[in-house]
């Protein structure tokens, strides 16, 4: 059998009639996937965040004590510090402490609480040493130096500080 020109012609223009619409429907799937991927990142990013630190601090009263060699006793304390990275207002519902043994406790009422935290904004929760220590105990908390403080918005998303660990010493603050 003999191959004419004319047929010859004809199955390469069909290939690369083919070749270009399997091209075209390849972009237009990837198009789709980029298209998808972006709504995708655009809906995650509009997730409310708050990112949650725990800082040793120490308070200088305005009656303070004095070492007999005449140095400041500051109080020590640490502060949960909470910033919005959105462009939301994060309100908040409900601050805990969780215990080693993964205990939900609520915090006293009389604590200072962080309530809301504006878009690109930081607030922060200061809380005494000692008034941590002894609420502890008197609730009976198994190992608070393990435990952890956790933060729920109003759309209950759960945001934890670090472990407590040192952060419990009455020790000064050392610079």
């Amino acid at each position: 059998m003999q191959v004419t020109p004319e047929l010859s012609t004809d199955f390469d223009s069909q290939l690369i009639t083919w070749g270009i619409a399997c091209l075209a429907v390849f972009i237009s799937v990837l198009s789709l996937l980029i298209s998808g991927l972006t709504l995708l990142f655009q809906r995650l990013d509009k997730k409310p965040k708050l990112t949650i630190e725990l800082e040793r601090t120490s308070i200088y009263p305005s009656t303070i004590k004095q070492f007999p060699e005449g140095k400041a006793e500051p109080l020590p304390t640490f502060t949960i510090v909470a910033r919005n990275s959105t462009d939301k207002t994060i309100k908040i519902r409900r601050t805990t402490f969780i215990d080693g043994k993964k205990r939900i406790f609520d915090l006293p009422r009389d604590w200072q609480q962080i309530t809301e935290v504006p878009s690109h904004e930081m607030k922060t929760a200061v809380v005494s040493v000692r008034k941590f220590n002894a609420w502890a105990g008197l609730i009976k908390t198994s190992k608070p130096e393990k435990g952890y403080f956790l933060l729920t918005d109003h759309l209950d998303n759960n945001y934890k500080t670090p472990r407590l660990g040192d952060s419990l010493s009455l020790e000064p603050e050392r610079l």
